[in-house]
């Protein structure tokens, strides 16, 4: 046999087997565990709503995370604060809530003591191939805050935005 044909050969037999090769290894990252899902939205996607104790101040302590691979990723979260108040539904009443996305809620601490309202998110350890997550939010945003006599913001390694005049005064102290 020439030389040529044995290269032919061996050239044309190398396609299949890289082929293989490269299915298999991909196979064995599926099943461990490491890859990017392509996220669709879904029920879990939605936003749970939490009735909160009246507040005036808001304190956000920012800096959420991942664990990916025996690494924490870092991100900074995004919220907005306001008036959701969509006049004719029944969904959105007047008074102060906190809307958070059902499937982080666990990682996102909300709470009130006296006038303020504290907001802080913990490291996710449950969903680690999600990445951020901002990136899975309807609105763009992983928190919403609704308050009736919002005075003044403090957040810390996060982005707010700030919509719809969150109170009935002319100014925020943020």
């Amino acid at each position: 046999m020439k030389t040529s044909t044995k290269l032919l050969i061996i050239f044309f037999s190398c396609i299949p087997i890289s082929l293989v090769a490269y299915n298999v290894l991909l196979r064995n990252e599926f099943k461990s565990g490491n890859f990017a899902r392509d996220y669709y939205l879904d029920e879990s996607n939605t936003l749970v709503r939490q009735k909160m104790a009246p507040f005036k101040q808001i304190v956000i302590s920012g800096f959420g995370g991942t664990i990916q691979r025996r690494s924490i990723t870092y991100w900074r979260p995004r919220l907005s604060i306001g008036n959701f108040i969509n006049i004719g539904s029944a969904d959105h009443q007047p008074g102060n809530y906190v809307n958070v996305i059902k499937r982080y809620k666990e990682n996102v601490k909300a709470t009130v003591k006296n006038d303020t309202l504290f907001i802080s998110f913990e490291i996710m350890t449950k969903h680690s191939n999600l990445g951020d997550f901002n990136d899975y939010a309807p609105s763009g945003n992983l928190v919403e805050i609704e308050g009736d006599h919002v005075l003044s913001v403090n957040a810390n390694s996060a982005d707010v935005m700030i919509r719809d005049k969150p109170s009935n005064i002319d100014s925020l102290n943020l």
